[in-house]
């Protein structure tokens, strides 16, 4: 009879250890399933917002993208015409490639007379927008130099 309570016993203790286990590890499932999911709503919720943040760069993005087109409209309506400057000088042709869309890089002509042609090919300091900028300046100053004050001489006109 010893034996069998004994026996008993231990196939009680040994039920009782694997009921032990088991709700041991069905607890940390539960808490193993409770972090991932936490973090799979971080994520979520961090993805909305790097998902709208995405929206208002792309809507700036385009806005920027605009204006610099604008400008880039403004700055090519200054530019003298293939067909003026191939009046002017008929062997001739223009290469203009900015490295951005707008450019600080220039060209400008003057017909004095028939036979006397001024063409400058100016690099103003920088690039993009304040490029642009000195470039829209610079073609301001010749245009006053030569043909409002009448000055022909490329050292007088660099000098004023």
């Amino acid at each position: 009879m010893r034996k069998e309570v004994e026996k008993g016993k231990k196939q009680n203790g040994k039920q009782n250890l694997q009921r032990n286990a088991f709700i041991i590890g069905f607890a940390m499932m539960l808490v193993l399933a409770f972090f991932i999911y936490r973090s799979f709503r971080q994520k979520k919720h961090a993805n909305l917002l790097l998902e709208e943040k995405n929206l208002l760069i792309e809507e700036k993005n385009l806005k920027i993208t605009d204006s610099l087109n604008y400008a880039k409209r403004i700055q090519q309506a200054i530019l003298p015409t293939d067909e003026i400057i191939r009046s002017n000088v008929p062997e001739s042709f223009i290469f203009f490639k900015p490295k951005n869309i707008v450019s600080g890089d220039f060209y400008w002509t003057y017909a004095i007379d028939k036979h006397n042609i001024l063409l400058a090919a100016v690099d103003c300091t920088g690039h993009g927008v304040p490029g642009a900028l000195m470039s829209m300046m610079g073609y301001n100053l010749l245009e006053q130099i030569v043909k409002e004050h009448h000055i022909f001489e490329p050292a007088m006109i660099l000098n004023e």
